[in-house]
């Protein structure tokens, strides 16, 4: 059975989410499908921008998807803490996939696992051929050759305290903590008043992280600002690239040899 779609977005992940929200705000009328494997976009994540990272106009279409924002900031290391003035805002898998749902409606297929893709059309798991005139792969970054990455890894916590923890900015980087086995910060967002997200981050060689002692060092870091952790509210973890060298050239001559 074939079905025709003008674009086909594979995975529904922030960037693809991105593309399909604006497309949509410019020209409400294309024909667009999202595709993600799970039940919901947006997976588990949180993703944080300051506000000059991006333009007034930017800001204006995007401003549905931001969860929290904040003025000013803080940053801490052994010798000196700062507090910087400047916007910081945070999205939420939550308030994306919210978002996401009013935007595409029946358009957006969620615990849709795909089995084959080419820049032209989707095979489903069950047999099923989608056709689209563009189709764009969101289903995360692959290891390339031509690439020299290590990785930044982070577990992150969001927690409900027994009492108010007093913060009114984020605290976007706390070197003070112990150093061990590469560059390490803990990472602290206010989400309410009893809400703290405390992510633990590393600068590792490689792509093995250490989630239970992440795990510890949240615990330890609560326990030195004399926070009482309660209840924990949501858990995410990953592993970002850090490209450090190699040549996007050869990567695009690759890919485009590949689809001839």
């Amino acid at each position: 059975m074939n079905h025709r779609w003008q674009i086909i977005l594979v995975g529904a992940g922030l960037a693809n989410s991105l593309i399909a929200m604006r497309l949509k705000q410019c020209h409400p009328g294309l024909r667009i499908l999202m595709l993600e494997a799970e039940a919901q976009p947006g997976g588990n994540h949180c993703w944080s921008f300051h506000q000059s990272d991006i333009t007034p106009a930017q800001h204006n279409w995007l401003k549905p998807l931001v969860a929290h924002c904040w003025q000013g900031y803080q940053v801490r290391f052994p010798a000196f803490t700062r507090s910087l003035a400047g916007g910081y805002n945070m999205i939420s898998s939550e308030r994306l996939a919210r978002v996401m749902r009013g935007v595409l409606k029946e358009a957006l297929w969620t615990q849709t696992a795909v089995s084959h893709l080419t820049p032209q059309s989707v095979t489903l798991a069950d047999g099923q051929r989608l056709m689209a005139d563009v189709v764009i792969d969101g289903r995360g970054w692959q290891p390339a050759a031509p690439f020299h990455t290590e990785s930044q890894a982070f577990l992150g916590q969001a927690w409900r305290l027994r009492e108010p923890h007093g913060m009114s900015q984020p605290v976007l980087m706390d070197a003070t903590v112990t150093q061990h086995g590469g560059y390490h910060f803990v990472y602290t967002l206010p989400l309410s008043e009893h809400t703290l997200f405390i992510e633990d981050t590393h600068y590792i060689n490689g792509t093995v992280f250490n989630s239970r002692q992440a795990r510890e060092n949240i615990a330890c870091y609560a326990a030195a600002n004399q926070w009482q952790l309660m209840a924990m509210e949501r858990e995410e973890q990953g592993c970002l690239p850090i490209t450090l060298g190699g040549c996007h050239h050869q990567v695009l001559a690759t890919k485009s040899g590949s689809a001839l």
